[in-house]
């Protein structure tokens, strides 16, 4: 069995999130409405996902991983599925409010928008607490992402033309946006270009441009997680840390710091496709 950080046992060294675990999962995310739903989960509710997915990515291809495994399962899963249905009990009760809560996306002088595919809230919120542990100052809010939240319906509505967007046959959920030729999917190129249009500036994530200094703030994407999350399903708890820490790193190394130069870099905002709190669903925990 290898060991974990300071030479411990990774059952000693997973003893602190699975005491987090114990105690965060004891209550449900409660609320009357899904603002307080959504305010619940930002300000603890992520943590209780968090902590379960911490406790499991210490145990890969090791002796005690099924043990830990079902005490994840008997303390996580309650909590997880009375959360989420009422989520999505107050999902159906109030779809304008729903609707209302997805908002919208402005861009901003100075800011670099840095949108990362699957970046789950419970990992924005660690990802924040990694960069707060080096000097960088954060400040994390939420919203809801449009339903349903996959890659092709979320992503444009986090863009600045969010509003510009319409409702398409559903068959693969991309919505569509008005062009001089007609109605044309929003795919990554066409969502860049109407970015661009209104003055964002959008860069590639290694790219280095000396800063035009718009109004708009600039536009980068980075991080495998959704990419990564397809191929390794269930596995993918074994790579969400090293997958956080990539993301965190954008803001510290070269490359990072050229994303939010580029911008003028004063501040780089993190935009996630989606969260708990936007999907209302139950996790699968690995067997």
């Amino acid at each position: 069995m290898g060991l974990g950080p300071n030479g411990q046992q990774p059952l000693a060294y997973a003893l602190v999130p699975l005491a987090r675990l114990a105690k965060l999962s004891q209550s449900a995310v409660g609320g009357a409405t899904l603002a307080s739903v959504a305010a619940a989960y930002a300000v603890d509710g992520w943590r209780c996902d968090w902590a379960a997915m911490e406790v499991l990515a210490h145990f890969r291809n090791t002796a005690d991983a099924a043990v830990i495994a079902r005490v994840v399962r008997a303390l996580y899963e309650p909590w997880l599925d009375a959360s989420s249905r009422h989520f999505q009990d107050l999902l159906r009760k109030q779809p304008a409010e729903a609707r209302k809560a997805v908002g919208s996306v402005k861009g901003e002088k100075d800011t670099c928008l840095l949108f990362v595919d699957g970046l789950r809230f419970d990992l924005c919120g660690r990802l924040a607490e990694v960069l707060e542990s080096r000097a960088l100052s954060t400040k994390l809010s939420h919203r809801l992402a449009p339903l349903p939240t996959v890659t092709a319906t979320a992503k444009p509505a986090a863009t600045t033309v969010a509003s510009e967007i319409k409702g398409s046959n559903g068959e693969d959920f991309t919505p569509l946006l008005q062009t001089a030729t007609g109605l044309k999917p929003a795919t990554a190129p066409l969502l860049r270009e109407r970015m661009a249009s209104q003055g964002v500036e959008t860069l590639d994530f290694d790219e280095t441009r000396i800063p035009a200094g718009s109004e708009a703030g600039g536009w980068a994407e980075c991080g495998l997680i959704d990419s990564i999350g397809h191929s390794l399903q269930a596995e993918l708890v074994y790579q969400l840390l090293s997958e956080v820490e990539k993301v965190a790193r954008s803001g510290r190394d070269p490359a990072g710091l050229r994303l939010a130069t580029s911008a003028r870099g004063h501040r780089s905002r993190v935009a996630a496709l989606a969260g708990w709190v936007a999907e209302g669903g139950t996790a699968r925990i690995p067997d």
